[in-house]
Formats: structure tokens, sequence, C-alpha cells
């Protein structure tokens, strides 16, 4: 049997994710923009790999632009998280979801983290320590 979700595993294996892997997982979906004037946009649900079509397409490719500028205008740390150039812990994205993901337009990034909690590529261990912020570690005393 094939892995419908594929793409999804595959950004649950990286330590680092580029910001169109971050966009395709807030969203639940992988969304391909079309290049060029005239081409269709291609949209597929990253649980269940199926393509997604007509204006239900449309309605996730809006959202997940609304996701894209809520990501891009957050600094996280840099100087212009809108760049292509960065990679983002993946740790540190789902601490970032987790934390601002409180809305429906995070519903899709929500079914991804519960799929990847039935495959173990995330354990209950791991989410729950994304709620907890990180700690300066304590300095060694000789």
């Amino acid at each position: 049997m094939a892995n419908n979700a594929e793409h999804l595993e595959a950004i649950f294996l990286k330590e680092n994710l580029a910001k169109t892997d971050v966009v395709n997982l807030l969203a639940g979906h992988r969304v391909r923009l079309a290049k060029g004037y005239g081409g269709e946009s291609t949209v597929y649900n990253l649980v269940t790999g199926e393509a997604v079509a007509g204006s239900k397409a449309k309605d996730i490719i809006a959202r997940w632009r609304s996701l894209k500028e809520i990501w891009e205008s957050s600094k996280h740390g840099r100087i212009d998280a809108g760049g292509d150039e960065f990679m983002f812990p993946k740790n540190y994205v789902l601490r970032w979801a987790k934390h601002k993901g409180t809305n429906k337009l995070f519903e899709g990034f929500r079914g991804c983290i519960e799929y990847a909690l039935k495959q173990t590529w995330i354990t209950p261990r791991d989410w729950e320590l994304v709620e907890e912020a990180p700690k300066e570690p304590e300095p060694v005393k000789d």
C-alpha cells in the first residue's frame, strides 16, 4: 500500500524546514502555485495525498496565502523571515504554530499533528514539550 502522506512524512523527517514546507504544514495541504500566466495551481491534502480541485482548492489556496503572510510577518528572531533562503528548526515551527494556531485557519496543521502522532513521526512527549518555552542551560559548576 502506498503511503499517501509521503510529503507529510518527509516534512516530519527533516530537522530544518524551508518556508514552503512550513506553510504547507501550517495549511495541512501541499500547494504548488502556477508559474506564469494561465497555469493552474495544484493542491494536495498532506494526510491523504488526494488532489483537491475546484472552489475548495481556491479556498485552501487563499488560506495558504494567509498563513504565508502570517509566517512572513513574524521576524522569528531574524531580520527577514520572508526570504526563501532561511531554514527553520522543525521544533521551532511546531512551538510557534502551537502558540499561534488556536483559530480555524490552522485546522489543517492540527490534522497533520494528529496524523503524525498516530504514525509515531512525533511522540506525545515531543508534542507536550513544545508547550514549554526553551530554557537557558544552567552554567556548569566545577
